[in-house]
């Protein structure tokens, strides 16, 4: 095992740890009807842990195509001398001109 990957490892079960202490202690302190005040700190780091953990909100398929397409826009000319331009997701049609 790679140093490198040794590192990821307990760097993600350290997080874990403390993301757990965190979650128990907000938990528990909302549970226990604390004082109005307090409970929006509690809520708060309630909320914020979750969020850390979650996945961004995106569809994966659909960023992926848009960084393939992006990546790789082609043309192409047809019989009729209309080249067709691929660009992101839009097709694009151009008379050919010529210099």
């Amino acid at each position: 095992m790679n140093s490198n990957h040794k590192i990821e490892t307990h760097k993600f079960w350290i997080q874990v740890f403390f993301s757990t202490v965190v979650l128990s202690l907000c938990t528990f302190q909302l549970v226990n009807k604390t004082s109005q005040e307090s409970q929006a700190m509690y809520w708060g780091g309630l909320t914020g842990v979750l969020a850390y953990w979650l996945p961004s909100p995106s569809n994966s398929r659909e960023s992926e195509q848009y960084t393939y397409a992006s990546q790789s826009s082609t043309s192409q000319a047809s019989s009729d001398g209309l080249v067709v331009k691929e660009t992101g997701s839009q097709m694009v049609n151009a008379r050919e001109t010529e210099h």
